[in-house]
């Protein structure tokens, strides 16, 4: 608002437009910039990491965890085949260019509508003068001199002359949602997972093949019907064989060294004993035992965040004592270990490497997980079935008051 006497200072419509939307973008950045930084927000900071990974080098052990996991990775190849297939992305390319077309050619009609061209002065053409009849002077005077009323007329933008069509195309609901197809798509290009929000955001654009405003050039209202049903007819082909192969995939859980772990806990354990591990298991831990957790899949928190970090030197080449000491000051009791875990061979993904990047005095250890089952001291092993390890954290000297952790 501010600004805006400087703004409309601009002669350019499609200049003011392109000022506009960097202002938009620079003024939300700044602004979530100082909000943050006000209400020490860092809740979500994890999520500019992981955009900075992207295209940098850069790497902590919470972006990693993040993108060493498929769904964190960038968009497959298969995906946009899969789209293509379902006549999908063609439409909404359609869709676009025919959007982007009317809007530019609606701002260049304005802008020339504004900017009038300068018109040439008129000049008096010599007539021959007679004495009577329509080639008297009086006569060709007087039709010059209307000629040139009408001229001036017209020039001045007088409502008089004859009307001039202006194409216009205002319709900003249209433009906001090719927007915003246009963001998610960036998004989903860059995080596989986001693309559950671009894809619906692209069905949403290609309903707009029924806007009679931009496929006003098909025919009339019975050939656009026609055209209709002849896109969403090829459309439904792939999409019907995407549906058949969705439907025929049967799955059944079936994990029965979890669940002898579950009943286990439930049995062998006392309901205010809390646990810590991987997030996926503790989870499960939490919704079939009811017993308290110290870490959960609810990564967005940072406090749970390096709470999750802490638990994970479990996995960690930590020396056992200092694990001990974290689970002790994290007032764990029993510790749960996932085999597949300790022998995690992932290259750079492996959570003994993700604490590398950060804890530099341990890289030249072995990692510790391997080595629990046969000496877990000053651990205690109470339950093993080759699959989870549960260790009991003896001795440790903390309150049994986890209302504040579950």
């Amino acid at each position: 608002v501010l600004l805006r006497q400087y703004i409309d200072r601009i002669q350019h419509r499609l200049l003011i437009m392109i000022v506009e939307f960097v202002m938009l973008i620079v003024g939300t950045v700044v602004f979530k910039f100082i909000m943050s930084t006000l209400l020490a927000v860092t809740d979500d900071a994890h999520i500019g990491n992981i955009l900075k990974s992207k295209f940098s080098d850069f790497r902590d052990f919470h972006t990693m965890l993040y993108i060493c996991a498929a769904e964190f990775d960038m968009l497959p190849l298969e995906t946009y085949v899969k789209y293509v297939k379902t006549g999908l992305i063609p439409v909404v390319i359609v869709i676009s260019i025919i959007l982007v077309y009317k809007i530019l050619s609606s701002e260049l009609s304005k802008y020339r509508d504004s900017n009038p061209k300068p018109t040439e002065p008129s000049v008096a053409v010599p007539t021959k003068t007679t004495k009577n009849g329509p080639g008297s002077a009086t006569s060709k005077s007087s039709r010059t001199t209307r000629s040139r009323k009408e001229m001036t007329t017209l020039s001045n933008g007088d409502t008089h002359g004859p009307p001039v069509k202006q194409q216009t195309f205002d319709n900003p609901a249209m433009l906001y949602n090719l927007v915003q197809m246009v963001a998610f798509g960036i998004m989903a290009v860059c995080i596989m997972r986001l693309k559950l929000f671009w894809a619906p955001q692209m069905c949403i654009l290609a309903s707009l093949i029924a806007s009679r405003k931009l496929f006003s050039f098909v025919g009339d209202y019975k050939h656009h019907q026609a055209f209709i049903i002849v896109t969403v007819a090829i459309m439904a082909v792939g999409g019907f064989m995407n549906l058949q192969v969705e439907i025929n995939i049967l799955g059944e859980y079936w994990n029965l060294p979890e669940e002898q772990m579950l009943e286990w806990i439930m049995r062998s354990t006392p309901k205010d004993a809390s646990f810590a591990g991987p997030m996926s298991v503790m989870a499960n831990v939490k919704l079939s035992t009811q017993r308290p957790i110290i870490n959960h899949p609810h990564y967005e928190d940072a406090g749970l965040r390096e709470r999750t970090k802490e638990v994970y030197s479990l996995f960690s080449r930590k020396p056992k004592q200092d694990i001990w000491d974290i689970m002790n000051r994290l007032h764990v009791d029993y510790a749960v270990l996932d085999r597949s875990w300790c022998e995690m061979i992932r290259g750079n993904c492996s959570i003994p490497f993700l604490h590398d990047i950060e804890d530099v005095d341990n890289r030249h250890r072995p990692p510790t997980c391997p080595t629990f089952v046969q000496d877990p001291d000053p651990f205690s092993v109470v339950f093993h079935n080759g699959q989870f390890t549960i260790l009991a954290v003896d001795g440790a000297e903390h309150s049994r008051n986890f209302d504040n952790l579950q």
